[in-house]
């Protein structure tokens, strides 16, 4: 079985593919994910073992957030083959759960997960990054939100 690798300059595994190159079967997984800022932070964002299955296997499907950018409600589509416990959160970059948007059993299906930018201490998401985080049967998958003022 082919594989794709991409590593840092210190060798650690950053995103693996396995699979025959120009099929859709296999997985992605992203194993480690850093950001920095130009005044030299650094933030490394514990993802745990998120992957999507691909090709005919692929039982969950997360599309990416709709509109992103976005100064309102983001909205996004996940499609499970089967019941399922499912969790999803809005994550602020340092990590912190700022907003549940599912916990509990979800039918087999599409279901539209949409998050206002509200959060659950009350208020408003200020603008920035943040991470939806999606648990399905014990697989993760992430998406990247950016909100933005609608001034």
């Amino acid at each position: 079985m082919a594989g794709l690798h991409r590593a840092d300059a210190a060798g650690d595994r950053l995103v693996s593919r396995t699979g025959q190159p120009g099929e859709p079967a296999g997985e992605v997984r992203i194993v480690h994910m850093e950001f920095s800022g130009p005044d030299g932070m650094r933030l490394e964002v514990p993802l745990g073992e998120p992957f999507v299955v691909l090709g005919d296997g692929g039982r969950i499907r997360l599309s990416q957030p709709r509109p992103n950018p976005s100064a309102g409600t983001v909205a996004v589509d996940l499609a499970i083959e089967s019941e399922s416990s499912v969790e999803a959160a809005i994550y602020d970059l340092a990590g912190r759960r700022v907003r549940w948007l599912r916990r509990g059993t979800l039918r087999a299906g599409t279901h539209v997960l949409e998050w206002d930018g509200h959060l659950d201490e009350g208020g408003q998401a200020r603008n920035g990054m943040f991470f939806l985080r999606v648990e399905v049967r014990g697989r993760v998958i992430t998406r990247k939100l950016v909100r933005i003022d609608n001034r």
